[in-house]
This record gives structure tokens, C-alpha cells and sequence, in this order.
């Protein structure tokens, strides 16, 4: 289990790639989107910043978050699928990470390869 990260924390990571993701049609998703709309804020406590990001769209978004200085190493877990990547950023004296959940769009339908179970070989769908 990853440790929590306190709100302001990833306030300050939502803020930070919230161009970046605007400029490709990325959008919140899981515990993050749930607290934006359930309490208007990051949940208190939550472990990271989950993002939504289209298959055709995650190397810009990778590429832009290194320039934005987030560590994102395609060659390590929990990296190691196309399905999913997380970015690493320290902040005071923490790690903080934001999850990038990869997903495919076909006739209006999503298509999420990285489920709750963490295991690519089971599509889900959210339509």
C-alpha cells in the first residue's frame, strides 16, 4: 500500500499538469474524480492523483511530464504495461505520484485495459 499523501500535496500535482492534460483531452478519473465531485477537493489522505489518458496520447503526455520534472521510467514496475504509468514527483520531503490509467476509445465506447485488479488480459468497457 502506498503511503497518503496529504491534500494540498496533490492539489499542487492536479495544478501542475492540469494544461498539460487539458491539451489532450486527459481528464480525472477513480479517487480523484470522486472527491472533486463528492467534496469539491482531493481527498484527504488519498495516495496519488489518477488521470484517464487516450492510448493515442499517453507518449505527449509522458514526454510532457518529464519536462515538467515528474519521473516516469518505462522500464520499471509498475511501468511495465501500456496499459498504466505512473509519474513520481517529490515534494517535500515526499514522493508524491500521479497514476496514468490508458485507456481506448472506439464508437463512444472506453475501453480500460488496467482494471481494479491491475491486470491488462481483462477488458473492461465504460460506456
Amino acid at each position: 500500500m502506498k503511503p497518503k499523501i496529504h491534500r494540498e500535496l496533490n492539489w499542487r500535482n492536479l495544478d501542475f499538469i492540469s494544461d498539460v492534460m487539458r491539451d489532450v483531452q486527459a481528464f480525472p478519473f477513480f479517487g480523484t474524480l470522486l472527491g472533486l465531485n463528492r467534496e469539491k477537493n482531493i481527498i484527504e489522505g488519498d495516495d496519488d492523483i489518477d488521470v484517464y489518458v487516450r492510448d493515442d496520447k499517453i507518449k505527449i503526455v509522458i514526454e510532457a511530464l518529464r519536462d515538467l520534472g515528474f519521473q516516469v521510467d518505462c522500464n520499471n514496475f509498475p511501468n511495465l504495461t501500456p496499459h498504466f504509468k505512473q509519474a513520481v514527483r517529490p515534494q517535500d520531503n515526499q514522493v508524491t505520484l500521479v497514476d496514468l490509467c490508458v485507456f481506448k476509445e472506439d464508437d463512444e465506447i472506453i475501453y480500460d485495459r488496467w482494471n481494479f485488479k491491475g491486470n491488462p488480459k481483462k477488458s473492461q468497457f465504460i460506456h
